[in-house]
């Protein structure tokens, strides 16, 4: 028996962003240091009544703790699976449901002058701006190559 038919599966839809600013030395992508200690991209539930792209922008200012961005455009959808290890930010004893979620992501833009700080609340530990190339070596989840990839592309097309 496989680990899907013992453990209860649980579908989420989430939502996230991948945020750039455009700087004298070129672009830059905010990247946070999540609860698992790997860098990667804020993304949080779609309460009742929220579209995807408003889910987006609410939860990357919360994570990030940034304001007034603007959505450039949906990127892609992705979708993990994994044993529900948290629940309402708290530790999960006795894990038996497997999550499936489906995350969009959008392409946000700060402004130049945009100063990240790392939700604590969220154990967020850390967010930094770097640049295309550092996102890329930083970035630890698989399922979030292509779509920073996508993100680049789009980030370039929009300073030609």
């Amino acid at each position: 028996m496989s680990l899907d038919e013992k453990k209860k599966i649980k579908k989420e839809k989430s939502a996230g962003g991948i945020v750039f600013k455009v700087t004298k030395q070129g672009p830059l992508i905010a990247m946070m240091l999540d609860p698992y200690y790997k860098w990667g991209f804020p993304k949080g539930h779609i309460e009742k009544g929220e579209t995807a792209e408003e889910a987006a922008v609410a939860e990357t200012q919360e994570e990030l703790g940034l304001s007034n961005l603007k959505v450039v455009a949906p990127i892609d959808v992705t979708e993990i699976r994994f044993l529900e290890r948290f629940r309402l930010g708290k530790p999960v004893s006795n894990p038996n449901s497997i999550i499936h979620k489906t995350i969009e992501f959008f392409l946000l833009k700060a402004t130049p002058d945009a100063v990240a700080h790392p939700q604590k609340e969220e154990f967020i530990h850390d967010v930094e701006w770097v640049t295309p190339d550092e996102a890329r070596e930083r970035l630890k989840y698989k399922n979030m190559v292509s779509l920073l990839e996508k993100a680049i592309s789009m980030i370039e097309d929009s300073l030609k």
